[in-house]
């Protein structure tokens, strides 16, 4: 959710929508750098059972205001993931609740890595079954900040 010129997005609504998979790296939904950005009651079906996919079904690579709330996650290698670093920068203030992941690897992920906080992140009342790896994982670099971590 980038312009040409590497303006962030800003308020953004996607909602009510499906996205298909395939067994290969995509990512279903992708947020890059925006801000005030709401994913609502979508589903992500990744139609894979591989572990080894790296197919995310919803991604937010830095940003700011994001809310993931009622949405789906079926079949990816993540189902809903949180990334940090020196391409997508920071992220402060991520809310992932009332979501529903089964048959991912990991249900949810939050990765910070390259110096880059994630800040004031919120991970609540979601459903998560059938995970081959982690339910939920939260991992960072040695130099990262993680605050406000709920």
């Amino acid at each position: 959710m980038r312009d040409g010129a590497f303006t962030p997005a800003t308020n953004i609504i996607v909602q009510d929508t499906t996205t298909l998979g395939w067994s290969t790296h995509q990512y279903l939904y992708w947020s890059y750098q925006s801000n005030h950005t709401k994913w609502l009651n979508n589903i992500a079906n990744g139609n894979t059972t591989s572990d080894s996919v790296d197919e995310n079904g919803f991604e937010v690579f830095g940003g700011t205001d994001v809310l993931l709330s009622g949405n789906t996650a079926i079949n990816n290698g993540d189902g809903f993931y949180l990334f940090s670093n020196g391409v997508g920068g920071a992220t402060d203030g991520l809310t992932i609740v009332d979501n529903y992941s089964s048959l991912n690897t990991t249900g949810v992920r939050i990765a910070c890595a390259g110096g880059y906080n994630c800040s004031n992140v919120k991970v609540e009342n979601n459903v998560i079954e059938g995970s081959t790896d982690y339910g939920v994982v939260v991992t960072n670099d040695t130099i990262t900040a993680l605050s406000n971590i709920a």
